[in-house]
């Protein structure tokens, strides 16, 4: 993404991606409750579509995890 997800063009940036994938976002962000940003619905979207595609067995990393300190599992999935 070239632009910041709290900005004017990072929320179109971000949704135009989505809305290929969830046609009807645009109504939920028509009727969010008040203090849900529409970051967070974009944000929460994202981690829907990745979990289904993860229990598809269709997700893709960025790059091999790593481990940190603790020994958890540090990678980015999509």
């Amino acid at each position: 993404m070239e632009h910041k997800k709290k900005s004017k063009a990072g929320r179109e940036e971000r949704l135009n991606v989505l809305i290929r994938h969830l046609p009807n976002i645009a109504d939920h962000l028509a009727s969010l409750p008040g203090g849900v940003g529409t970051d967070d619905l974009l944000d929460a979207a994202v981690a829907g579509l990745t979990a289904r595609r993860w229990s598809r067995d269709d997700a893709e990393r960025v790059c091999e995890p790593e481990y940190d300190a603790r020994g958890l599992r540090v990678e980015i999935v999509y």
